[in-house]
């Protein structure tokens, strides 16, 4: 049955319809009023009809679409074979969808942001996701985790060894929405769940040992965790030293 409904997220007009066995929903830039609706309607009804008589071709319709190219001739899908399988093989390729989620979305961002979003993608998330062509319903949360642990040891700024937690943040939290997004339209389970952000307490904890610490004086505010945790460095050089706290000093 084909329909048009809004996008919460958006408040844009979408196109609902079922396709060779899958459902198809394509988001126009057109907000919901009346006159758009109507708008719409014509163009779903000129769908229903192709359908019907089996002319419909769905990159004359939606050229931009990341599966346009999923039901072009040449890449026919084997309806037999995706039902045995337990990715969803009508979903897109990640970088052709990630592409497509960041069109439509730009209208909402500013400009810095914008520019931000573009070098996760191009510098981060399309050369490890993208250059391995994988459907974006075949991302799992290993590879989701796996990923994340690779920013932990690639070079950072001048010669840190990895991202910072927060660049690392910003970087799942991007892949994260663009795959939640995919799992909303192509109507698989994401994988996304209970992927939590990675903690940054530690740096926190160092520099108020950093402010505080006076190698003259020998006196910190007392961090607990920092202190016996094995990734504060500077922690355990506080131990060394035999530093006292600043109330004990005082």
């Amino acid at each position: 049955m084909a329909k048009v409904t809004v996008r919460n997220e958006t408040g844009k007009l979408v196109m609902d319809f079922t396709y060779r066995n899958v459902r198809c929903r394509e988001q126009t830039a057109l907000p919901d009023t009346l006159q758009n609706r109507k708008r719409v309607e014509v163009v779903l009804e000129k769908i229903k009809k192709a359908l019907k008589n089996g002319t419909f071709q769905y990159r004359d319709y939606f050229p931009e679409s990341a599966l346009a190219s999923r039901f072009d001739p040449a890449a026919a899908i084997d309806v037999g074979k995706s039902i045995q399988s337990p990715v969803n093989s009508s979903s897109p390729h990640f970088q052709d969808f990630a592409s497509q989620w960041f069109k439509e979305h730009e209208i909402e961002w500013r400009r810095s942001h914008i520019r931000s979003l573009r070098s996760t993608l191009d510098g981060r998330l399309i050369p490890h996701f993208g250059q391995k062509q994988k459907v974006v319903s075949s991302i799992t949360k290993s590879d989701i985790l796996a990923y994340r642990a690779t920013l932990a040891k690639v070079k950072g700024r001048g010669d840190k060894e990895g991202l910072s937690p927060k660049r690392i943040n910003e970087i799942i939290g991007t892949l994260c929405q663009i795959i939640d997004e995919a799992a909303d339209r192509f109507e698989f389970t994401t994988p996304t769940t209970n992927i939590k952000r990675r903690s940054m307490w530690i740096r926190s904890a160092c520099r108020m040992y950093r402010a505080f610490w006076r190698p003259s004086v020998r006196t910190i505010a007392t961090i607990s965790p920092c202190a016996f945790s094995p990734e504060c460095a500077p922690a355990k050089s506080m131990a060394s030293n035999g530093a006292t706290s600043i109330s004990s000093v005082a």
